[in-house]
């Protein structure tokens, strides 16, 4: 079989390294909860009282929903653009860390290439 392109290792170990950065990131920063109890008496009053440009009511967090704001089951919290609970990094992916997810899923897919390629 033939040898595949010559990468150097410094690059693979670049990308390794870069990609851990950013796991990390993803792990730590805040995804866009919605803080719990920001509408405790909302629930009683009914859904017209919402405010203008509302999604709706998440009564397990006890809060008005802004547009695309959805309740995470696995974090148990109401996240800004949710996009999924992601296992990798224990943590949703949303308004928050959606940037630092992309670049991390792009440095780790290259590492790994890095790697398949040597």
């Amino acid at each position: 079989m033939p040898a595949g392109l010559p990468v150097p290792v410094w690059v693979c170990a670049a990308l390794a390294v870069q990609a851990a950065a950013l796991h990390l990131r993803c792990q730590v920063v805040d995804p866009g909860y919605v803080p719990h109890g920001t509408a405790p008496g909302l629930r009683a009053k009914g859904v017209d009282a919402l405010p203008p440009g509302a999604n709706g009511y998440c009564s397990k967090c006890l809060c008005v929903q802004p547009a695309r704001c959805y309740h995470c089951g696995d974090c148990g919290r109401c996240v800004l653009l949710r996009d999924h609970h992601c296992p990798w990094i224990d943590n949703c992916v949303g308004a928050g860390n959606i940037a630092s997810f992309g670049a991390f899923a792009l440095c780790f897919d290259l590492a790994v290439w890095c790697q398949v390629l040597d």
